[in-house]
């Protein structure tokens, strides 16, 4: 019965367009029916169902969770079966930009089951190669990336940029501007934008999406992103001033508008967030770090300080909850 009322509850939110009324996530579909699983032919209809609407949504992302779990269902038996299934999956993933690392889905077993196939070698393209390898699968097979898969050219181009650049970054203790344009086939004006857009942005992008508005995991992940690219820039491009440049552009875009102020529709959120982690930080409490450490902690939140755009904002939020 809870099958049936879940997938005609999926039916009726596609009409009115009020999926996120009655599905969360995998994971909370999944307790709904850890009392009375349904059969795992149900199952799979319903994650079917689940995926088509999702996408007509433009819900990516939990379109491929959803995917991604329906393929979990099929096992070394049926796993043949489950070829269209299989296609689908891939082809959502190589289609969503922000999905960039795309390794596990090698190791699900509908998934094998195209082993030697064209779909699964631009996977395997994806996940291994280097940029030469993708304009060479192009070359040979246009028509079936961008008419059979309806993939676009360009976006393939700058996913595999970002992962020949990756590539790169963890092989090549130091890169110059001309190795990135060679590597990469970009003129040299193009390389910092390619640095905020095609690196930096959409790490942090794929960051956020992780996190919710608790105030310490916000502002944690942002240092943390901001670390690493900026030991990148110091160690493998000698604190260049241009790389310097393009690292605090980028910083400045994600900071002030990523997938946590989008989804609050408000570009106060960072200012608040920050806000609400030094508060807590300045609160007399036995979990506070020691004096020492709490001032390397606020010279921490002052990286993030230095780039949001709306620094009044930030005093406004910090001026009520001091008088609190």
């Amino acid at each position: 019965m809870r099958y049936h009322v879940n997938y005609h509850l999926v039916q009726i939110a596609r009409n009115v367009d009020q999926i996120k009324a009655v599905y969360n996530g995998v994971e909370q579909l999944k307790q709904q029916f850890a009392t009375c699983p349904p059969a795992n032919e149900q199952m799979q209809k319903l994650l079917r169902l689940l995926h088509e609407v999702l996408l007509s949504c433009k819900q990516g992302e939990q379109a491929a969770a959803v995917m991604v779990e329906l393929l979990a269902t099929y096992t070394f038996e049926n796993a043949s079966a489950a070829r269209e299934d299989a296609q689908r999956c891939i082809l959502a993933a190589l289609a969503d930009l922000n999905k960039i690392l795309l390794d596990p889905l090698l190791a699900l077993k509908p998934v094998r089951f195209l082993e030697g196939e064209l779909i699964h070698d631009l996977l395997l393209i994806f996940v291994k190669e280097k940029l030469p390898v993708y304009l060479k699968f192009h070359s040979e097979y246009k028509e079936f990336v961008e008419s059979n898969l309806g993939l676009n050219h360009e976006q393939n181009m700058k996913r595999t940029r970002l992962l020949t650049f990756m590539q790169l970054a963890e092989t090549n203790p130091e890169m110059s501007f001309s190795t990135i344009q060679s590597e990469l086939k970009i003129k040299e004006v193009q390389v910092e934008s390619f640095i905020i857009h095609g690196v930096l942005v959409t790490h942090c992008n794929d960051k956020d999406a992780s996190i919710d508005s608790d105030p310490k995991i916000y502002v944690n992940a942002i240092l943390e992103v901001h670390k690493k690219y900026n030991a990148l820039v110091l160690v493998a491009f000698n604190n260049d001033s241009g790389f310097v440049t393009a690292l605090d552009k980028a910083c400045g875009r994600f900071i002030n508008a990523n997938s946590v102020t989008k989804a609050a529709n408000s570009s106060s959120k960072s200012p608040e967030l920050l806000a609400k982690y030094c508060d807590v930080l300045l609160k007399k409490s036995s979990k506070n770090p020691e004096e020492a450490e709490l001032e390397d902690t606020l010279n921490q939140g002052m990286v993030v300080f230095k780039y949001i755009e709306d620094k009044d904002v930030y005093q406004k939020f910090y001026s009520k909850m001091l008088a609190k």
